[in-house]
């Protein structure tokens, strides 16, 4: 082999083992993923009406979103407190050695949970859907408070709660159909909600100026 080519060999020998080493590389690389952003969740002041088992459901909610462990949770408390609440930690620091004690202390102080069941029977009594509402944010709402005043409330008794206080159109509607649970329930309104935007949208019928209602 002249010696011109057998230096063209030899480099393109050199070339495959680099180009195998750097494809190697690659393969091994491990790429670091981008760090989540970070969460906060909202601030708890002990205010008349503030339900401390409620915050702190959401707080550990946020600190499982950002791995919080106990420790974590605990250091990080005192800058989501305000007010009366946060007067209690700085006052009792050295017994809130656990996240366990914090949250014992918390609900224990600020907390009735008789007088919040009490709160959200009575709202739940009279919520009704209000002028300029959505269908959904009233079922949601209602929902709400009865996940509060029982968190084993049957679904007929949901449905029950769902449809006494339902816009009129919507409950007239809904009468037709056949409910037994929140899903029917909610499957129907978005359904007749939707029939009601298209009728809007695009009218099937020319109507005249003078028809008469028949019944006043």
């Amino acid at each position: 082999m002249p010696p011109d080519w057998q230096r063209l060999d030899r480099g393109s020998r050199n070339s495959s083992r680099v180009m195998t080493v750097v494809r190697r590389s690659f393969e091994h690389h491990t790429i670091t993923p981008s760090l989540q952003q970070w969460r906060s969740p909202s601030t708890f002041r002990g205010a008349p009406g503030e339900d401390p088992l409620k915050w702190l459901k959401e707080y550990d909610r946020v600190a499982n979103f950002n791995k919080w462990d106990d420790m974590m949770c605990l250091a990080n408390v005192y800058f989501f407190l305000d007010g009366t609440a946060r007067q209690w930690y700085v006052n009792n620091e050295d017994a809130l050695d656990s996240w366990e004690a914090f949250k014992n202390g918390l609900s224990g102080l600020f907390g009735d949970r008789q007088k919040y069941t009490r709160r959200a029977e009575e709202q739940l009594k009279c919520r009704a859907q209000r002028s300029g509402e959505s269908t959904q944010s009233y079922i949601q709402s209602v929902l709400g408070l009865c996940q509060e005043v029982n968190p084993l409330m049957k679904e007929d008794e949901k449905v029950s709660h769902l449809m006494k206080g339902v816009a009129e159109d919507i409950y007239q509607a809904l009468l037709t159909r056949e409910i037994n649970d929140t899903a029917s329930f909610i499957k129907w309104c978005n359904y007749i909600e939707d029939m009601k935007q298209k009728r809007v949208g695009r009218p099937r019928f020319e109507r005249l100026p003078n028809v008469v209602r028949l019944h006043p």
